[in-house]
């Protein structure tokens, strides 16, 4: 079971960090922040819910698996909300060395 869970967790990562990414990198601090704000509120709902759902018939397996269902959905609610804005500065990485210092803000 632990084995199993770890996967999924592993997994989960992957969206996960891609989101926290795609937040530092693009130009948030100079956009109206409610709608981050608004994906958060969405998916920690949802979170709850799945986990309240999935939990009592699955156990940790259930619980790592409501995370990476949030966590994807997450990251497909930023990358929309990206792709609407019709802003064509969509990710403004340079460098691998800008990457690496955006990957270090974010753990």
């Amino acid at each position: 079971v632990a084995s199993i869970t770890l996967i999924i967790l592993s997994v989960a990562i992957i969206p996960d960090t891609l989101s926290r990414l795609l937040i530092s990198s693009y130009k948030y601090g100079e956009r109206d922040k409610s709608y981050l704000k608004k994906i958060s509120i969405v998916t920690a709902t949802l979170n709850i819910f799945l986990n309240l759902l999935i939990i009592p018939v699955f156990g940790i397996i259930g619980a790592a698996c409501a995370s990476l269902v949030t966590y994807s959905i997450r990251l497909l609610f930023i990358i929309y909300n990206i792709y609407s804005t019709n802003d064509k500065e969509l990710i403004q990485i340079k460098s691998l060395n800008e990457l690496i210092l955006n990957l270090k803000k974010i753990t």
